[in-house]
């Protein structure tokens, strides 16, 4: 009984990944997801420095939003060489925004010390 409940579910669960994986593809993500430790760090004297990475990171997801659309048009075109070349510069921006964010989360670990930089269990779809 119990596989045949869990089984199901653990699909489910991972199917919603999946979803929140490819819907910030296409749309900003925040730099930060845990909105408590966010404010905290934008109510500290370190806010500018984080707000300056924030920017930079919309910038950066801004361009990736475009280049994700430009390359599924390539993908439904069957345009290899284009393909090739978005998938790139889509890997290039991922490896930008990495950057930036991990610079976000040290500001917000200066902010509050004792604080978990680990975002992940805050990821939400937010439009």
């Amino acid at each position: 009984m119990n596989g045949l409940v869990k089984v199901p579910l653990q699909f489910f669960i991972l199917l919603i990944g999946v979803f929140l994986f490819t819907f910030y593809q296409f749309y900003k993500a925040p730099v930060f997801f845990n909105p408590v430790q966010e404010t905290i760090v934008k109510a500290s004297p370190y806010a500018a420095e984080y707000d300056k990475q924030a920017q930079r990171y919309d910038a950066i997801q801004g361009e990736k939003r475009e280049t994700a659309i430009s390359l599924a048009r390539a993908i439904k075109e069957k345009d290899a060489q284009k393909e090739e070349t978005l998938q790139q510069q889509f890997y290039q921006q991922e490896k930008q925004a990495a950057k930036v964010k991990d610079s976000a989360k040290t500001w917000v670990v200066k902010a509050n010390p004792g604080t978990d930089a680990n975002d992940t269990n805050y990821i939400f779809l937010v439009l």
